[in-house]
């Protein structure tokens, strides 16, 4: 009983400081609210293909894609994703740097500072949060095997 006493006691000051905080909230509190504006890309993956009938050959690409012509995309190698346009064009962005992150994770984000995504000015961001600059973009074409 005396064990059960002294804990009552000892609690007694959290509960009536408890009891305050709740008389306290019945004001209104001033908050601060930071908003920033910004645009955030998730772009869907698709699987690879099992065995594509014909290869893509690399020609010499844009310097910017237009985001709203962006069907979907396809991380074909550690340092390379594949956009797939609405339209059935390929482009091909070159990694400036390795991307460990976007193979284990199927989607990365991207976040342009406008309606284009420029080689040497934007990145591609893993879901691990890492990011890869864009160095190039090249534009595919098929060639049947």
């Amino acid at each position: 009983m005396g064990l059960n006493l002294a804990f009552l006691l000892s609690v007694l000051p959290a509960l009536t400081g408890l009891a305050a905080v709740q008389a306290a909230g019945d004001f209104a509190q001033v908050q601060r609210v930071v908003i920033e504006q910004q645009v955030i890309i998730r772009v869907p993956v698709r699987p690879r293909a099992q065995q594509p009938m014909f290869d893509w050959v690399e020609r010499d690409g844009p310097k910017c894609i237009h985001q709203r012509f962006i069907a979907g995309a396809m991380i074909t190698g550690p340092n390379q994703v594949d956009f797939v346009m609405r339209n059935n064009h390929r482009f091909r962005a070159r990694l400036e740097a390795n991307c460990p992150g976007l193979n284990f994770y199927s989607g990365f984000y991207l976040n342009p500072q406008d309606d284009k995504i420029c080689a040497g000015r934007d990145e591609i961001y893993s879901r691990i949060g890492g990011s890869c600059p864009i160095g190039e973009f090249q534009r595919l074409e098929p060639v049947k095997r």
